[in-house]
């Protein structure tokens, strides 16, 4: 009993002072619990808190209408005493016993007062900054700690008569060290307090620190991120980071513009050397901390420029010749030749490799030396460790860079001819295909996924079941591509230019229909699937797909050897439309194949068909039929 903790003549003298007034809030007070529904065993406890509590306030004449905070304070200061007194030491749960004096009293105040805490011209503030920090969108966990610390900043100048409009940083630097002295919290603690402080500082002054305004460059790129849709979290943390980058760029004379990659390497290395300072020791996930800052800063510069970073200014003469020498290259292969993009990179980056290799020798005058000898060197050291086909595709890259050189007359001799690759044979290996069971269970699960993500996976997985068509050709797919009216859709076959209309089954429709209802981000680009972070954008390529496959495949619990992508949903929709006896014309119009020879390599999948059809050998004894 809360009585026991009292001397006799203290029970005697706030009992005595009990008057009916008082018995009458406490009544009231015990009916809006119950009524609110709380259980009894709360009612009974919060009631006697407020027992003592109104006790305290007749033994010092002072009435319930009038308590205010400071009164709450010297009542929770004297319990604390009077428990030491009597156990010997504090409550091992300071915060909880505390807490269960506080909510009582408070809610006590509240039922006399009609409002409580009472509000004061810094409460109103506090409540205006909390809708604000609503409003940035930020998570309701980490409204409620920055609330919890600027409370605090703010009941100290209230005490100090001290209007938060016209703080400076000296008092506020006075007032770090009074909370670190009197808290002795963790550096952690302190850290995120100080932000809070320094937080609604800037809410409230509109800058903090004095003078500390950010550049219209920062501000250009909030406003970027913001138009990209990046949540609120993100935005806040990409601006940090940047923030401190213009830092560390003032410090060094450079403006944003003149940034160099290496600038950005120095600035990530001098974070990591005070984090070590910091922590003593380096950061558990390198890569993901490096992240942090390398993908924001990167995203401001080529926000600045798009071609960021800058191409490598040449050392010496060596490297200014190769890159003449590739740039006329790239030129060609565009120009003249008309290559495809992605093999006009690839082709590229295999000649830059080339004349690396050739290093100190990369000029006009010895390059027209090059000879027979040196190719072989060079494909030596390049081949080890390479599968059969990328083996083969380096050499046609090579007969392709010769064949260029030669007809820019670089070169005197047609080496381009001397290169052969491995032999790659036809129908050398059989094509990996998923089963029919094993595309049904990857359906099933990817549509028990009803986020953004899982629509768009399966609108994609779907497309690639039913239709067999290749990856790029999912990934290029437009909105206007899709005839609605019409029920088909149009597909860019990605290797022949030519265009084919497929009729759209109602499943598919429904896939598709599905995600650009509830899964597609708004965009004005105009491919069907996006990325599902922002920015939000096309796919980058087909590449985009084995990953989401994989991923997938994984969580649908299925074990697949080898490469499976986009292809082996393409094989096994070969594969099951030759079982069910479709002619090879018909599969190769569905699969946007110009020859038969084309669609023959489909024939490899259908084994079982292929050992009905089989002979024996003639003469043969117990040999059974040839598969």
């Amino acid at each position: 009993m809360e009585r026991a903790d009292y001397t006799r003549e203290g029970i005697d003298r706030w009992l005595a002072k009990l008057d009916d007034r008082v018995q009458s809030r406490l009544r009231r007070f015990r009916i809006e619990m119950e009524e609110e529904g709380l259980r009894s065993s709360t009612v009974r406890t919060w009631l006697s808190k407020a027992r003592v509590f109104l006790g305290y306030l007749a033994d010092r004449s002072k009435e319930p209408e009038d308590a205010g905070p400071s009164d709450i304070v010297a009542f929770v200061r004297m319990r604390l005493r009077i428990c030491r007194r009597r156990r010997g030491s504090p409550p091992a749960y300071f915060v909880g016993w505390r807490c269960s004096y506080t909510g009582a009293i408070q809610r006590l105040l509240r039922n006399i007062q009609g409002q409580w805490p009472p509000t004061t011209a810094w409460t109103s503030r506090l409540e205006r900054y909390r809708a604000h920090l609503l409003k940035r969108g930020l998570n309701k966990i980490y409204v409620r700690e920055l609330y919890s610390h600027a409370r605090q900043f703010l009941q100290y100048i209230d005490k100090r008569s001290l209007a938060i409009e016209d703080i400076q940083q000296p008092q506020v630097t006075r007032y770090f060290s009074f909370v670190a002295r009197k808290n002795q919290r963790k550096p952690s603690w302190m850290a995120v307090h100080q932000r809070s402080v320094q937080d609604i500082l800037r809410y409230v002054q509109g800058e903090w620190p004095p003078g500390s305004t950010p550049s219209p460059s920062l501000l250009q790129f909030k406003s970027y991120l913001q138009q990209q849709r990046f949540y609120s979290g993100r935005v806040t943390k990409h601006v940090t980071a940047v923030r401190q980058f213009l830092d560390y760029l003032r410090e060094q004379d450079i403006v944003p513009e003149k940034a160099q990659l290496k600038d950005l390497h120095g600035f990530v290395e001098l974070k990591q050397r005070q984090y070590r300072r910091r922590h003593g020791a380096p950061p558990n996930n390198m890569s993901e901390w490096r992240i942090r800052y390398t993908a924001a800063i990167r995203r401001f510069m080529r926000m600045i420029d798009p071609h960021w970073p800058p191409p490598k200014e040449p050392a010496n003469e060596n490297e200014r010749f190769q890159t003449e020498v590739c740039e006329r290259y790239i030129h060609w292969m565009d120009e003249v030749r008309g290559l495809s993009k992605a093999t006009v990179v690839k082709y590229g980056d295999e000649a830059r490799q080339f004349l690396n290799w050739l290093g100190n020798r990369t000029d006009a005058e010895t390059l027209r030396y090059l000879n027979v000898a040196d190719i072989d060197r060079y494909l030596a050291s390049r081949m080890p460790g390479l599968r059969w086909a990328t083996r083969a595709s380096i050499c046609a890259c090579m007969r392709s860079f010769l064949r260029y050189l030669r007809a820019e007359a670089w070169i005197d001799r047609d080496l381009f001819r001397f290169v052969s690759g491995p032999p790659v044979y036809a129908f050398a290996e059989i094509p990996r295909a998923f089963t029919e069971e094993q595309i049904r269970r990857l359906l099933h699960t990817v549509r028990a996924d009803r986020r953004p993500a899982g629509l768009r996976d399966y609108a994609i997985l779907m497309l690639l079941a039913t239709y067999g068509i290749r990856g790029g050709e999912v990934v290029h797919l437009r909105l206007e591509d899709i005839d609605w009216r019409e029920n088909r859709i149009r597909v860019r076959q990605s290797k022949s230019g030519r265009e084919s209309h497929l009729p759209l089954v109602t499943p598919v429709g429904n896939a598709l229909l599905d995600y650009l209802r509830r899964g597609r981000p708004q965009s004005e680009a105009r491919e069907v699937f996006l990325t599902v972070q922002a920015p939000y954008g096309p796919l980058a390529s087909s590449g985009c797909l084995v990953a989401i496959i994989r991923d997938r495949l994984k969580q649908a619990g299925i074990a697949v050897e080898g490469r499976h992508g986009a292809h082996a949903f393409r094989f096994a929709r070969a594969a099951s439309l030759l079982r069910a006896s479709v002619s090879l014309k018909q599969i190769g119009d569905l699969l946007g194949h110009q020859s038969a020879r084309a669609t023959g390599i489909y024939l490899r999948l259908a084994v079982d068909d292929l050992r009905a059809i089989s002979l024996e050998v003639p003469g043969g004894q117990n040999h059974g039929p040839l598969a």
